[in-house]
């Protein structure tokens, strides 16, 4: 009588066997004697083949674990790491994309999206398929606002009625909310404002969208006259530029009129004119009497005579800048409303 004792066995590379040998062992044989050994190597063998019919499992993990959005979406694009428990090749697509054989971590794209996944071993055994759904926005809305009419810039007229826009889009999970102030009051989109004084003022639109990705944005615009310089050596550009061309003389003319937003004549008495060369300065306020600047309502003019003899730096081929102020009383600050370019000959 004996057994069959397994006495060899072949692993594959994960360690699981895929051979047994086995040896037929004689029990009235001892191996305590060479002539019993050498009797026992003519017992016989037999070979057992195992096949491999399991098939592989895949498991996927993802950076940051769970979604560090709102509403179940990333904001931060996640990596996908696949992982599969014995050796062979894994395959991934994203939605109805080509097949692809995976070897490293990979982004998943913004969007909502389903990722396929599976392994092969080595035997053939396929792994049913599995799937993953991410969805993934990484990007802030796109917001635009904007205030009409402007002049110059973001300069708009007293009295005047300014409409305020803005909008906000999102392609990828949509916009959630958008809200927007001017100097910390709600204000609605296409809402018309009007301001009574010189003064700066803030609009700040802020959004944000359905995964929580938020943006804002700001703009300054000023509020103040419209300043036009009177008298045939004044010319405008079309940008609005203004060209004050003149002759030199011992008494050099400035004339302007102020209006706001709907054409009446503004009378204000903070007016302040400033002429420079970068490095000389000269400044004229409000007064009855030269030089400084008078108001007349009737003819609805400001007029300044600038003295050369007491500006020795004012030269005939010189050009210079001549800048208009208002505000600094009533809690009103001081605006710049008008720069024109002075040159004489």
């Amino acid at each position: 009588s004996g057994a069959w004792d397994r006495i060899i066995s072949f692993d594959d590379s994960s360690g699981r066997p895929n051979a047994n040998i086995y040896w037929y062992s004689d029990t009235t044989n001892s191996y305590q004697s060479i002539e019993n050994l050498s009797k026992s190597l003519l017992n016989p063998l037999q070979v057992e083949l195992i096949t491999d019919s399991e098939a592989p499992s895949t498991s996927a993990s993802i950076t940051p674990p769970a979604p560090d959005g709102k509403n179940g979406w990333y904001t931060t694009e996640p990596q996908v790491l696949l992982s599969a428990n014995e050796p062979g090749a894994t395959y991934f697509k994203i939605d109805n994309g080509a097949e692809t054989v995976y070897s490293a971590a990979f982004t998943a794209p913004e969007g909502t999206h389903t990722i396929t996944y599976y392994s092969v071993d080595t035997a053939g055994n396929k792994e049913h398929e599995k799937t993953l759904q991410l969805k993934v926005d990484s990007s802030p809305p796109e917001l635009s606002a904007d205030l009409l009419p402007k002049h110059q810039g973001n300069y708009c007229f007293i009295n005047e009625p300014i409409n305020i826009s803005f909008d906000a889009t999102d392609t990828i999970s949509g916009v959630c909310s958008t809200t927007a102030t001017v100097d910390g009051r709600p204000i609605l989109d296409g809402e018309q404002l009007r301001f009574s004084k010189p003064g700066e003022h803030t609009l700040i639109v802020a959004c944000e969208d359905a995964a929580g990705n938020a943006v804002s944005k700001t703009e300054t615009f000023v509020v103040g006259y419209e300043v036009a310089w009177l008298g045939s050596s004044a010319t405008e550009d079309d940008a609005g530029n203004t060209l004050i061309s003149t002759k030199w003389y011992s008494s050099i003319p400035l004339r302007f009129t102020v209006r706001d937003g709907v054409g009446y004549f503004v009378e204000d008495r903070t007016v302040r004119v400033v002429i420079s060369d970068g490095s000389n300065t000269a400044a004229f306020t409000y007064g009855k009497t030269s030089p400084t600047v008078r108001i007349n309502p009737c003819d609805e003019k400001y007029l300044l005579y600038v003295y050369t003899k007491n500006y020795p730096w004012l030269t005939a081929g010189g050009t210079y800048t001549v800048s208009v102020y208002f505000g600094g009383s009533d809690g009103v600050p001081v605006i710049l409303h008008d720069v024109a370019t002075l040159k004489l000959y």
